[in-house]
């Protein structure tokens, strides 16, 4: 919940990493160095940084579902419509 000391993503919207920043500081999460070469290559520009990272996701998602996986887990960080991309990208209902 947004407050004082944490405005939330929305009041960093200049800055298209710092959801992803923020959530790696708060987890052991390993970025792949490809995509986070790609994604500093791009964080002029949010739209990209976005596209890349629904296009990553969505890759991972149909590797898990190619394996069998016994269902997708998504948190969606106050950004469901990324959530809502990835499963129209896999033919999904969201």
């Amino acid at each position: 919940m947004p407050d004082a000391d944490h405005p939330g993503d929305r009041a960093n919207h200049h800055d298209p990493l710092a959801a992803p920043r923020r959530f790696a500081g708060l987890s052991t999460v390993v970025v792949p160095p490809g995509l986070a070469e790609r994604m500093l290559g791009d964080e002029d520009n949010p739209k990209a940084v976005k596209a890349l990272g629904i296009d990553h996701a969505t890759e991972m998602c149909r590797r898990l579902i190619r394996e069998e996986a016994p269902g997708l887990h998504f948190m969606t960080m106050n950004f469901s419509e990324v959530t809502r991309e990835i499963n129209q990208n896999l033919g999904l209902r969201s």
